[in-house]
């Protein structure tokens, strides 16, 4: 929970009012931004291709989040972000996460599918783009962050996808067998035992199934082809917990992938028409646009050169992704703001996208460091307040930050001239506004310690292994069910399918098979010279208890160490 920190109590727990309170001065004082805001409305309002967009100058990267989470409580709807790379849209994926944590379920981070040759996506990179298309679907507002190699990617029509999604509700005559058929048909994986999100197993009257949009896996009980039960449960466990009235489930393989020509469309033909599209240095995004294309022609042509590439290799690489000017065509038929870089001058490398109708400038500079100089840290604080600058903290260590102060007589709090502000949470690097007088600063800048990045939810667990790694007998360690003996490779037919799928045996008699395309659930067994582990049973619920001891040990190091080290700090801070 984000704590909101004041002079009277040290401690509150208002949420992000802090948070709000930044970017209500940013909408409310800042001349440029208000002005931008009403020609992107304005612009909104003209239907089919627009005749250019606004610019917006002299912005840095680290100020970006504040500027989008502003622009989307006033403008709503839906935001198109596109970057330069992918560091560039997790770094302002996870600052908005903090601008923004009352309604973080509107943030949405788009990674680009992996082309490399053999490459094997994760699941839940997966889910993440499938749970996207459908909230974008439905109308929902977001705000997508997306590099430019993943807007260039095609996608699964949006017709097409529209027509495969459907709903499950108790009650519902499904059919036993045509629920089975439509789940395969959907690129759902039958196993044994569900372990990860697109897979589903059958056994008896249930189906067991962890939907591409679903936050845990479902227990769909039929009595003859009709559905009597849904039921969430724990992978770990493998055991019911709530009831549930509706499973929506979309498309798991997404056509684009399995063949060039399938996939036609881009993320434009999921957006609203009234959706605005950010623009982060464009001049930037075409030089990384060009350099990819300069590596995949590199690698077509070894391909191509190579007599023993196999046809469907050759078929891979001939895709060519969406060019720059189809995107910037794409781009014209919304409202568009550019945040222009520093080095972009005149049209060459800009010429792609939107022209600029009229520019703006937002001063924004970096802030100070001062890297647990905390002695230049409060006298700098001072000088601030004594200007009426406001100062914005948004730190990790919210006490500690409370206290420094403190001990150097700066007061905490609202203050008509100025004033100083601490919140809990964490950003990537602060920032200084001039014609604001308005100051942020993160960790990085007093402390000098990172921001903690905030990663996608994953079920990977140790270092994936590959199928050269492996010999008959090894040992390894399934991310849900534990520890097992891998037997070898089989090849198996479900439902008309043939796919390879690993041999593992479990405790007592229990066998899994696991398909090669979950292969990263997998990791290599250490142990001693010699020595061999015990097999875990199958169910998850022995292996959940040893992680469960591991993690208890590991929490009490882990706070001793964090305890040390924050003696130390504040002991060098006031000596």
């Amino acid at each position: 929970m984000t704590a909101h920190l004041t002079a009277a109590s040290p401690v509150d727990s208002a949420g992000s009012d802090a948070a709000k309170d930044l970017l209500a001065k940013l909408s409310e004082s800042s001349r440029a931004f208000a002005s931008t805001l009403e020609r992107l409305k304005s612009l909104r309002r003209i239907a089919g291709k627009k005749p250019g967009g606004y610019a917006l100058h002299e912005t840095i990267a680290a100020a970006r989040p504040a500027l989008l989470a502003a622009l989307h409580g006033e403008l709503g709807g839906c935001l198109l972000v596109v970057l330069p790379t992918p560091d560039a849209a997790e770094r302002s994926f996870a600052d908005l996460l903090y601008y923004l944590a009352d309604c973080s379920e509107r943030i949405a981070l788009v990674r680009s599918r992996d082309e490399a040759l053999g490459a094997i996506e994760s699941p839940s990179e997966r889910s993440a783009r499938m749970t996207l298309l459908a909230d974008l679907a439905d109308g929902a507002p977001r705000i997508v962050l997306a590099p430019i190699a993943a807007i260039r990617q095609r996608l699964m029509s949006r017709s097409r996808f529209d027509e495969l999604r459907f709903t499950l509700h108790p009650g519902d005559e499904a059919g036993w067998e045509r629920l089975q058929h439509r789940l395969f048909d959907l690129g759902y994986v039958r196993c044994d035992v569900v372990s990860a999100v697109g897979e589903y197993a059958v056994r008896g009257g249930i189906v067991d199934l962890f939907a591409a949009t679903a936050d845990s896996p479902v227990r769909i009980e039929f009595f003859g082809d009709t559905i009597e039960s849904l039921r969430a449960f724990s992978i770990e466990t493998q055991r019911s917990t709530t009831s549930i009235d509706r499973l929506a489930i979309t498309p798991w393989e997404d056509p684009a992938t399995q063949s060039p020509h399938l996939g036609s469309e881009t993320i434009f033909d999921y957006l609203p028409s009234d959706a605005t599209v950010v623009l982060e240095e464009p001049y930037t995004i075409a030089a990384v646009a060009n350099a990819l294309d300069e590596e995949r022609n590199r690698e077509r042509h070894t391909l191509l050169a190579d007599e023993d590439a196999g046809e469907a290799l050759r078929a891979e690489l001939s895709a060519t992704p969406m060019s720059l000017r189809d995107v910037g065509a794409l781009v014209a038929a919304h409202a568009t703001l550019v945040f222009p870089g520093t080095i972009e001058m005149g049209e060459h490398g800009t010429d792609w996208a939107p022209p600029v109708i009229e520019s703006f400038v937002f001063e924004c500079r970096p802030v100070e460091h001062f890297n647990r100089q905390l002695g230049l840290f409060t006298e700098a604080m001072r000088e601030w307040v004594a200007n009426g600058e406001h100062v914005f903290i948004v730190s990790a260590a919210v006490l500690r930050t409370i206290d420094l102060l403190q001990a150097a007589q700066i007061d905490v709090g609202r203050r008509a001239r100025g004033g100083v502000r601490v919140d809990h949470g964490s950003i990537e690097s602060g920032y200084w506004m001039p014609s604001l007088r308005l100051r942020v600063l993160g960790d990085r800048e007093i402390f000098g310690a990172p921001p903690k990045r905030v990663k996608m939810r994953a079920i990977k667990e140790g270092v994936p292994v590959t199928l050269a790694d492996l010999r008959v007998g090894d040992y390894v360690v399934h991310a849900v069910h534990g520890i097992g003996q891998y037997l070898g490779l089989r090849a198996e037919t479900i439902l008309g399918a043939t796919q390879d799928y690993l041999d593992l045996r479990y405790a007592g008699s229990d066998r899994m098979l696991v398909p090669v395309t979950q292969m990263h659930q997998i990791a290599k067994y250490s142990a001693a010279e010699g020595q061999s582990p015990r097999l875990s049973k199958m169910g998850g619920a022995d292996w959940a208890r040893t992680k469960t001891r591991v993690s208890e040990s590991l929490a009490k190091v882990a706070d001793e160490l964090v305890k040390l080290y924050a003696e130390r700090e504040m002991s060098r801070g006031f000596a």
